[in-house]
């Protein structure tokens, strides 16, 4: 019990420094690296952004803890989901190491501004029309949501690791982004995600309620895909000519003199 409430005062800030809530927000946004390609674990995704949820809503009154939730979040969230951007630097190290700093640090720093201004707007919008714990989730849903987007259309159209990503392990909850498009889709993404903050506030009598949405959500997404994947035609064609102009070779060994053979072997393959 008096983990429980160690673990609560932790995250509504209460009896602990803002150092320490920075580095919570911190970890639940870093958390969600294992939602992505390589771990390709979804309930990541879901427990970083219930995470998120709960600490805007606690904090909602309080801009400098809303300041801090979103900086923080954004930061772990990108500097776990855009590591490789970094490691592409170290193929030739002996040029490029001086910025692995920029590429690691600067760029999530940088990408957590809108983590920040979102929760900021968010926060905003809430306090000056509502209190409820539901319009809060759907103001955030949309936000977060919207600025997912901005962030694409500010930084030459590349998304920066959008909550869609986290379905690329499954070919069948790819497949709605064909109907809805990257960005709707990613919107549903993070509604569902969202929604598992709500557990957090919830009576008990609605947790059977909220679980049967984000079931009924999660089984037409499936549904979905799988009637895609079942009904495509497939068109045949026998005069076009694809070049592989970029085998997949491991970054430490991309340009050693003698491996230069095997990736050309591997390139013919």
């Amino acid at each position: 019990m008096a983990s429980k409430d160690a673990l609560e005062a932790l995250m509504l800030g209460q009896k602990y420094s803002s150092y320490r809530l920075y580095f919570f927000a911190f970890i639940a946004g870093f958390i969600a690296l294992f939602a992505f390609s390589p771990f390709d674990f979804i309930p990541f995704l879901f427990i970083s952004y219930a995470i998120l949820f709960y600490l805007g809503y606690s904090h909602r009154y309080d801009i400098k803890r809303t300041i801090i939730v979103g900086q923080a979040y954004g930061f772990g969230y990108f500097l776990g989901g855009l590591y490789w951007v970094g490691n592409a630097l170290l193929v030739d190290p002996s040029q490029f190491l001086i910025f692995t700093p920029l590429a690691y640090i600067g760029l999530p720093f940088g990408l957590s501004l809108f983590y920040l201004l979102a929760l900021l707007l968010v926060r905003l919008v809430a306090i000056r029309t509502t209190d409820s714990k539901i319009i809060y989730f759907i103001y955030m849903a949309i936000i977060l949501s919207c600025f997912d987007g901005l962030r694409s259309f500010i930084f030459t159209g590349f998304p920066w690791n959008i909550p869609l990503y986290a379905t690329a392990f499954s070919d069948m909850l790819m497949q709605p982004t064909y109907y809805l498009g990257p960005y709707i889709y990613n919107s549903l993404i993070v509604f569902i995600a969202l929604s598992f903050g709500l557990y957090f506030f919830i009576k008990k009598r609605s947790i059977v309620i909220l679980a049967l949405i984000e079931c009924s959500l999660l089984g037409g997404l499936c549904l979905v895909g799988d009637y895609r994947l079942n009904n495509l035609e497939l068109i045949e064609q026998d005069d076009y000519i694809f070049r592989i102009i970029q085998p997949n070779i491991a970054q430490n060994i991309r340009w050693e003199e003698h491996h230069k053979y095997a990736h050309f072997e591997k390139l013919k393959r």
